[in-house]
Parts: structure tokens; C-alpha cells; sequence
């Protein structure tokens, strides 16, 4: 029985340090990416039918009842030494209540499948990311794990 709980206690303490590290990385690789947010814009709440460069209908994005699409056009820079790999899904945007909004796709190539993008040490990258938003709310911010944008 105490072998047991001896192999136990090392079991629960390798696994907290392995979260831990992962989680003091992951921090870490925000630091070093800057975000510039260059505009924002509601951009209706049907995305890609009337789009002339889309040429299925599969790629067609409805909003639900009473949300439209906001466009997020963002420019994007590794500060760090280190490749990062960008998780869009990690981005929300709030309201002016506070609420928070999840990512809803990216537009470009993968559209709208990709969710993450690699981004080398000092390179720039401009992209346009949508959210589906409440029509009759206010956009207050972009949020990015905990570093918070303003969108007013």
C-alpha cells in the first residue's frame, strides 16, 4: 500500500509540473506576439454569398437570429525568438456588458477550416478574423488569453 501511494504521489507531481510548464509557455508566447488592431467592421449577418471569389455555396456563413458577423482586420508580429503558433480560438471579444464572444473563423485560404496560423520569429502578418456578435450590442474589446484590446 505505500509503494502504491508513493508511486501516486510522484505520478500527481510529475503531472502538475507538466501543466504548469505547459501553462507558464503558453504565457510566455503571448508576451511575444504584438497585436495592432487596424479596424473592425459589422459586416452582416450572411457572410460569403455575395462574395465573387467564393464560388461554393459551402462557404457560405449564416449568423443566428439576431447576431451579425464583426470583422476584426488585425495586423500580427512575432516579437520573440521562437516560431508561434497562434491560436485564433483563444481570441473573444466582449460587449459593452462584459460578455464574451467566442472566435468565429478566419477569412483567406482554408477558409473556414483554419484556426491556427505558424508565425516566424519577426515576421508581420495581416489578418481578418469574424466573430459572431449580438446586432444590438456595443463592441468594447478583443480579448487575447488575458491582454485585453480596446475596440471603441
Amino acid at each position: 500500500f505505500k509503494k502504491n501511494c508513493f508511486i501516486m504521489k510522484k505520478l500527481i507531481t510529475i503531472l502538475f509540473l507538466g501543466i504548469f510548464s505547459f501553462s507558464f509557455s503558453q504565457k510566455n508566447e503571448l508576451n511575444n506576439l504584438k497585436v495592432e488592431i487596424l479596424k473592425t467592421n459589422d459586416v452582416s449577418s450572411t457572410f460569403g454569398a455575395a462574395n465573387p471569389f467564393m464560388t461554393s455555396s459551402t462557404n457560405t456563413k449564416i449568423a443566428k437570429k439576431g447576431m451579425t458577423f464583426i470583422m476584426v482586420k488585425l495586423k500580427l508580429k512575432n516579437e520573440g525568438k521562437e516560431s508561434l503558433n497562434v491560436n485564433f480560438n483563444k481570441f473573444k471579444m466582449t460587449d459593452n456588458d462584459n460578455l464574451k464572444y467566442e472566435f468565429s473563423f478566419i477569412y483567406g485560404i482554408g477558409f473556414p477550416s483554419i484556426k491556427t496560423i505558424k508565425l516566424k520569429p519577426g515576421k508581420k502578418v495581416k489578418k481578418f478574423i469574424y466573430f459572431e456578435f449580438p446586432k444590438e450590442k456595443e463592441l468594447n474589446e478583443l480579448v487575447i488569453g488575458k491582454v485585453k484590446y480596446s475596440l471603441k
